[in-house]
């Protein structure tokens, strides 16, 4: 079964031309399957994780707090490790994780360097973003860039990747502090005629603000049926 292996590669031949030789010379009009199959490898192995993000690439978390290795190593400008940002037991979502991912500042870095710019567009590209290096990186270095063109061909995994791996596999402790769940400023509670419930709000800029949220709330605290 699946079970039996680390990486499962399906190749596809009906409708692709793929170049076969491994010389390098793929042309414009195929896809060098060598290239291809070191790019995959490398992202069942190493560069995967678990960060979902909303269809507005507002909000950005990981499913019930689950990280990847690599995911511990994702880093703001900051340099801390975001995941950090959902620390409270009570949420695995935030928006400073959707930010972070979109905000084209994101990086793979240890506690003590940046190993290399991560893929961070905005908007998001599920499937692509993340997990991919900034495309500006050229050279043995650009095998994880986030497309792979017809005549694109790199059989050479770069000091970046080299790196990452070695990270992983040794389960480096070396991994940056986590950032803190800033995003929450305060709460406040809610008293209604019929409920009350307490409210974590992000970022509101001012008390006319909290104001005003709180008069919505209010609302259906006093027609809520039951105690949320």
């Amino acid at each position: 079964g699946d079970a039996a292996y680390d990486v499962l590669l399906t190749i596809y031949t009906a409708g692709i031309n793929w170049y076969l030789t491994t010389d390098g010379g793929a042309g414009n009009d195929a896809y060098d399957l060598a290239t291809f199959v070191i790019h995959y490898t490398l992202h069942a192995l190493f560069f995967s994780g678990l960060i979902q993000v909303d269809a507005q690439a507002v909000w950005g978390g990981f499913p019930e707090g689950k990280k990847a290795s690599f995911d511990l190593y994702l880093t703001s400008p900051e340099g801390c490790a975001i995941y950090g940002y959902t620390v409270n037991p009570n949420s695995t979502i935030n928006a400073q994780i959707g930010a972070a991912v979109t905000g084209s500042n994101l990086s793979f870095s240890t506690v003590n360097a940046k190993i290399v710019d991560l893929y961070a567009p905005s908007p998001y590209e599920k499937g692509i973003s993340v997990y991919h290096y900034d495309p500006l990186y050229q050279g043995a270095d650009n095998i994880m860039q986030p497309e792979i063109p017809m005549g694109f061909t790199q059989h050479t995994i770069g000091q970046f990747a080299t790196t990452i791996m070695n990270l992983i596999l040794n389960k480096s402790a070396d991994t940056p502090n986590p950032c803190g769940p800033t995003d929450v400023a305060e709460t406040f509670t809610v008293k209604g005629a019929a409920s009350t419930f307490r409210v974590a709000y992000v970022n509101l800029p001012g008390t006319n603000y909290q104001t005003a949220v709180e008069y919505a709330l209010l609302e259906i605290a006093d027609v809520f049926p039951s105690t949320i």
